[in-house]
């Protein structure tokens, strides 16, 4: 079973009231915290990576992540990338 629909079975249960909220759930919860975001400021604005590039890739310290505006940005840690999901209504 992918972690997203171990998360989605959770989640029905728990709106269900079939469970409720505790530690068990959490126990194999990871977290993360937002280094950097990059948002699009101009048309000059692209990444250094294939379009193929998948979630939580690790890109090291000293790697460019994107470009825009004339400017690189550089990874000033060891990071990885997290892409938004496209959802169609």
């Amino acid at each position: 079973m992918s972690s997203f629909a171990k998360t989605r079975m959770n989640l029905r249960k728990i709106l269900s009231k079939e469970i409720t909220v505790s530690s068990e759930l959490n126990k194999d919860l990871k977290l993360f915290n937002v280094h950097h975001s990059a948002i699009k400021k101009s048309d000059d604005f692209d990444f250094y990576f294939p379009d193929d590039t998948k979630n939580f890739t690790l890109f090291k310290k000293g790697e460019k992540i994107y470009h825009d505006l004339g400017k690189d940005y550089i990874a000033d840690i060891d990071m990885r990338v997290i892409f938004p999901i496209k959802m169609s209504l």
